[in-house]
């Protein structure tokens, strides 16, 4: 069962796999269905990682461009604050 742990599958599918399975019925389909709400979200997780990824590369360009002698010190970080 390494390659259902692998595929994120947690110990309570797994065992509800095998019971299936112990009932005397091929599990394949219940497997399909798990494996397609893992692939959904996973894919939800990466266009979050993607999404979050795009704005650390944005603060980090306007990070670079400031000048911190310019810099209001009544704010924490200009980085960080929002533009008006």
């Amino acid at each position: 069962m390494k390659s259902a742990r692998a595929a994120g599958l947690t110990l309570a599918e797994i065992r509800t796999v095998i019971s299936i399975r112990d009932q005397g019925t091929a599990p394949c389909g219940h497997v399909a269905e798990l494996l397609a709400q893992k692939e959904r979200a996973v894919a939800e997780q990466v266009d979050t990682l993607q999404a979050l990824l795009g704005e650390l590369r944005r603060l980090r360009r306007r990070a670079a461009g400031l000048d911190p002698a310019a810099c209001d010190p009544r704010r924490v970080c200009e980085v960080l604050a929002p533009r008006a």
